[in-house]
């Protein structure tokens, strides 16, 4: 499979929240996608498939997503909240290489912290943000709805 990340804007806002929908495996409501694409300060990048063998997207200008960033900038910090690739495709850089273009991005215009929050019980994203050098910083005990902590991640070094 070969993939290509990229930003989105409108018109294809509308059609990334349905793909969205399908790769998260439990999350944001359609409203939450929503705003989260559309939203003040709102950032998102895609992984988009190539369709077929031409390498075209579709005339709708969007390819099949396998993966996704939503994320925040708010002044010079930018906050991550939903991250999620296609089980089909896991366990090939895919998530790691998104969170990258998402921060080059972004340090172009000034980013001075990156933060994210995550289940501790989730050893895989763990693992691939420290692999990313965010350090953790806290704990919200009982966050989630089953009862399970919040690790908070930052990270504010972003020389090479």
């Amino acid at each position: 499979m070969k993939w290509e990340n990229r930003g989105i804007k409108p018109p294809n806002i509308a059609i990334v929240a349905e793909q969205i929908e399908e790769v998260q495996e439990a999350g944001w409501t359609h409203a939450q996608v929503l705003l989260g694409l559309e939203g003040p300060g709102a950032v998102a990048w895609i992984a988009e498939e190539r369709g077929g063998h031409s390498g075209k997207r579709s005339r709708s200008g969007v390819g099949v997503v396998q993966g996704f960033v939503v994320a925040r900038r708010i002044v010079d910090v930018l906050e991550i909240d939903l991250v999620a690739v296609r089980p089909s495709v896991r366990r090939r850089g895919i998530a790691r290489a998104l969170i990258n273009d998402l921060l080059d991005h972004e340090i172009v215009s000034g980013l001075a912290e990156a933060r994210l929050e995550l289940a501790s019980g989730n050893h895989e994203a763990r693992l691939l943000y420290l692999g990313l050098r965010f350090v953790v910083v806290g704990r919200r005990t009982r966050y989630y709805p089953d009862g399970e902590d919040a690790l908070l991640l930052s990270r504010l070094d972003f020389s090479s």
